[in-house]
């Protein structure tokens, strides 16, 4: 039998020796990989993580005034029949639909025509770019105040050149409220993608297009068979990325429109604003974020989706 202090300096010094190991092993090239990324982790953890569980588990809960009751799925059958709550996705669908589609388009028609440019390129991407440097509360008092009923310019413009016979409401008509929206939007958000694109043209090796010049493809034929082909890749990360952006944008609406008149111009995002901090019904807007939070994720499912089959994964 081994003495009693005889086996527990053993065991300390194989404690010592196991505990030496692990140390050197955390130490080494990979451990002081996980002790860098350990700040990144807590504070996804903390400001993402933690937050984004709670609200699911605050959406079956009736939470208004420091009250909580446990409700179920009710605020999730409270939203879908809510008034307005179909108008709303409706508008949410047009705006997110709509807006992607005319800036992708108006982006690259402005990158193409700046990449035929020789000279002075850089001061055009300059000019075309300070619409996306404005704050987003900026642009939306500027638009405000441009398509004021009568003393804004855009009426003005307008009633200079015959289009209009009277002022057009435009904010306040609940059929050109939303229209009105997405324009300020178009205005500040396009240059961003066409930023992107410009990149992605850049990227287009110039001995492809002179091929096809030599076999006679037009014009339209290269930027139809050559330079879309190409865009492939930027242009499905453009519409990924920048669809949940638009899906869940809010700052324009609230300044010009605030969602009205009759919920014409409300989209998700400000629903969910009205909801949590006008109305006070925290629970209902947790289930609102959540249905908010799946249709960006289901974005995002197939963005990876189509990513990893483009690589052969």
């Amino acid at each position: 039998m081994v003495a009693p202090g005889l086996a527990s300096s053993l065991w300390w010094s194989r404690m010592r020796v196991d505990f030496g190991k692990g140390f050197r092993r955390f130490f080494s090239r990979d451990g002081l990989g996980y002790l860098f990324i350990a700040p990144v982790v807590l504070y996804l953890a903390t400001f993402l993580a933690y937050p984004v569980v709670y609200n699911f588990v605050l959406s079956f809960f009736k939470s208004s005034y420091g009250t909580i009751t446990p409700v179920g799925l009710g605020n999730y059958y409270r939203l879908i029949v809510s008034r307005g709550f179909g108008q709303v996705m409706l508008n949410t669908v047009i705006w997110t639909a709509g807006n992607m589609t005319i800036m992708y388009a108006l982006a690259l028609i402005a990158a193409v025509i700046l990449r035929t440019i020789p000279r002075g390129r850089v001061v055009f991407r300059v000019i075309l770019l300070l619409p996306w440097v404005i704050p987003g509360i900026v642009a939306g008092i500027l638009w405000r105040y441009m398509l004021h009923p009568h003393y804004g310019v855009v009426n003005d413009f307008l009633l200079k050149l015959g289009f209009i016979r009277s002022p057009v409401l435009w904010l306040a008509d609940p059929h050109t409220s939303l229209a009105s929206v997405m324009l300020a939007y178009i205005w500040k958000v396009y240059p961003y993608i066409m930023v992107l694109l410009m990149a992605g043209l850049e990227g287009i090796p110039n001995e492809i297009y002179e091929a096809a010049s030599v076999d006679g493809a037009t014009a339209w034929q290269q930027f139809r068979h050559v330079t879309l082909p190409l865009l492939g890749p930027v242009t499905r990360a453009i519409m990924i990325i920048m669809g949940v952006w638009t899906f869940n944008s809010f700052d324009l609406t609230y300044i010009m429109t605030k969602g009205g008149p009759l919920h014409s111009s409300e989209i998700l995002g400000m629903r969910i604003y009205a909801t949590a901090f006008v109305d006070f019904r925290f629970g209902l807007a947790s289930a609102l974020s959540v249905l908010a939070f799946v249709i960006s994720f289901v974005f995002a499912l197939l963005y990876t989706w189509s990513t990893r089959r483009q690589a052969g994964f």
